[in-house]
């Protein structure tokens, strides 16, 4: 059984959070409005749960902004998990802008054929997977999809989809098994289409994609088995790039990456015919950069940290730069002087050239082979004191979902077996500290004290948490084939790898 060990001040934290918890459930009211069951939290927030006993066989289902409970209002924030999963009897949906609809709302409504996705509202996982009588959907602008999967997945009837300017990402299987759909229309903002998000969309034969106002650019980064023709999507990128000119003042957008990923700290620079530079920025921790033109008959210099030169002409609406990084012998990249392990209040970490230094065990381990304590955030909002300080005091403290992207962006993962026990050997790509790295074992999430997962993951806590959705916080996720940081409900039991500034 799996050994749950609570340090005496957690001990204390988790009772008070524990106690707030309990104290909260009791005040939540349930109140029934037009057939429909609501949940009222604090700050005059409502969330949808079902339609009420006696209220079945109704086909629309129209869902308000606001709703009076005892005289007062509230506005409906959120669509609860499997609230209408496998109703047979809904064919259209009526929602409002804002709205957060959670894990499998509308699963299996397979008589579901209209239904607006809510502009600025937010989708999480499976939403409307098996909802196999939607024809048409449109994505519009402002519309939050959360690092997740299978939203559409197996719509069998869906002949088009429209994605609005603005969506950035495409997840993994979105879309997969749609085998009606014949048309994709997106536009120009998408910048990365996860594995498999429309495999089996055997009779695809037309993709759209809508140069827009808001990205003078075209990037896309497309993952294996993503579409069924890959030659399909190049068609329309280059269709795409032919219909765009770039004038002076223009931003021009890009990302540049190699072969394992998105590079930071690269020049971008425009030159003029001398070579002298009249503009320039560095690329980001995710690869991107940003120059606003002077003229078009310049050319854009890209220098990966003076190592090496790739100059292209601006001749085109989007940059990808495949760069390989540092080509120069080891010899012109020391490695960091001194020692690779250090310890702060007698715990140890490794300086992996990031914008924090990541603790060598988990929270609770003795080994970093060791999974440690597993703990919970509770359920609502804020996240309680943070869970490292408390119990390494010092500079240590939770990381933060951009400190766990920065983790993934920079470093090489290798899956991997250590003292029989799996997961990922990370080690730094920053020049300098390519010799160091740290050891991520597999870290089940728990419920209660089972396990709510089967195979080796890993599942490790920020302290970020979603703002327009506080029942949920982001972590880090990884199995043998992924790295990913994800939004997950609180109320689990998970790891936590400490760091310190």
């Amino acid at each position: 059984m799996k050994r749950h060990r609570v340090i005496l001040s957690f001990l204390v934290l988790l009772l008070t959070v524990a106690v707030t918890v309990s104290a909260q459930n009791q005040e939540r009211q349930m109140v029934t409005v037009d057939g429909i069951c609501y949940e009222l939290h604090d700050n005059h927030r409502a969330f949808l749960g079902s339609f009420v006993a006696g209220s079945d066989g109704r086909t629309e289902l129209v869902i308000p902004q606001y709703i009076n409970a005892d005289g007062e209002c509230y506005r409906v924030q959120g669509i609860r998990h499997n609230a209408f999963e496998g109703n047979t009897d809904i064919i259209s949906v009526s929602l409002p802008d804002s709205i957060i609809i959670m894990d499998r709302a509308f699963k299996n409504c397979t008589n579901l054929k209209l239904i607006n996705v809510p502009k600025n509202g937010t989708l999480i996982n499976n939403v409307f997977e098996n909802c196999t009588s939607l024809e048409e959907i449109e994505i519009p602008y402002g519309c939050n999809i959360l690092n997740g999967n299978s939203f559409f997945m197996g719509c069998t009837s869906l002949k088009r989809v429209v994605i609005g300017d603005g969506i950035d990402y495409i997840p993994h299987k979105c879309f997969y098994g749609c085998t009606s759909l014949e048309e994709l229309v997106m536009s120009s903002s998408i910048g990365e289409i996860g594995k498999e998000a429309f495999a089996g969309c055997t009779n695809l034969k037309r993709i759209i994609i809508n140069p827009t106002d808001s990205r003078n650019y075209l990037y896309m980064s497309v993952s294996e088995g993503a579409f069924p023709d890959k030659g399909l999507l190049e068609s329309a990128i280059a269709a795409t790039a032919s219909t765009r000119q770039l004038n002076p003042d223009d931003v021009i957008r890009g990302v540049v990456r190699d072969k394992n990923g998105y590079i930071m700290m690269v020049e971008v620079a425009e030159v003029d015919p001398y070579g002298n530079k009249v503009g320039q920025d560095f690329t980001s921790r995710g690869g991107e950069f940003a120059i606003q033109l002077e003229n078009p008959a310049h050319s854009i210099r890209f220098s990966c940290r003076g190592y090496e030169t790739v100059e292209l002409p601006v001749n085109s609406a989007y940059y990808v730069v495949r760069m390989e990084r540092c080509s120069v012998p080891d010899a012109d990249v020391p490695p960091r002087k001194g020692k690779a392990i250090r310890s702060h209040k007698g715990h140890e970490y490794v300086d992996l050239g990031l914008s924090v230094k990541w603790a060598t065990c988990n929270l609770g381990a003795s080994r970093p082979e060791e999974q440690g304590d597993v703990f919970t955030l509770g359920e609502t909002a804020p996240v309680p004191d943070d869970m490292a300080h408390l119990g390494w005091g010092g500079r240590w403290r939770m990381p933060t979902s951009a400190e766990f992207y920065e983790l993934c962006i920079n470093c090489a993962w290798e899956w991997t077996t250590r003292d029989s026990v799996q997961g990922y050997k990370v080690t730094s790509k920053i020049p300098g500290y390519t010799d160091r790295s740290i050891f991520l074992p597999v870290a089940d999430g728990y419920s209660g004290l089972l396990p709510f997962y089967t195979g080796p993951r890993g599942e490790y806590w920020s302290s970020t948490v979603i703002t327009d959705n506080p029942d949920y916080t982001f972590i880090l996720y990884f199995d043998s084939g992924n790295v990913d940081v994800r939004a997950y409900n609180r109320k689990f039991s998970r790891s936590l790898r400490p760091v310190t500034p």
